[in-house]
């Protein structure tokens, strides 16, 4: 079971760093759509405005947004770039999962290393590396770190993690 409501009392205790002057939309309400929205599959700003665009009226009644239209994926890019700090959201979203029953009980934890899509170019031809460990069984992600390139990634594994 997902508690949306649980999770959204957790968004909002987010520190929001936008202006205050011109802000249409709360944050926790934005960064419980755009979790949603990923859980769906949706990765870029686009995708996630469109899939929200196109449930808006469903996510209206069920959320009771006061909005009368959705967010332009303008508003996602710069929530998502601006609006919070990246740590802040990750440990509410794993605080929130976490909270989920049944969460913890598996024996088993992996660890994978990935690179972040979009972040090779030119100056950085390699791209920002995480590394990820998570709960296979409950497909949470219980938290991840940044492992500057691929081959430095098991450095950064916290100590004792690879007693079997």
């Amino acid at each position: 079971m997902f508690d949306i409501a649980l999770l959204l009392r957790r968004l909002e205790r987010l520190t929001d760093w936008r202006c205050p002057k011109g802000r249409r939309y709360a944050l926790a309400l934005l960064l419980l759509l755009i979790v949603l929205a990923k859980l769906a599959g949706e990765d870029r700003p686009s995708g996630i405005a469109d899939w929200i665009g196109s449930r808006g009226r469903l996510l209206q009644e069920a959320l009771r947004l006061p909005w009368r239209r959705m967010p332009h994926h303008n508003t996602y890019r710069r929530i998502l770039e601006q609006a919070l700090t990246p740590d802040e959201l990750d440990r509410a979203v794993g605080e929130h999962l976490a909270s989920l029953p049944g969460v913890g009980q598996s024996v088993l934890i992996a660890i994978d290393g990935k690179t972040v899509r979009g972040t090779i170019n030119t100056t950085n031809p390699r791209g920002e590396h995480l590394l990820g460990a998570y709960l296979p069984e409950e497909g949470i992600v219980l938290m991840q770190v940044a492992a500057g390139c691929k081959e430095n990634e098991i450095s950064v594994a916290p100590p004792g993690c690879w007693a079997v």
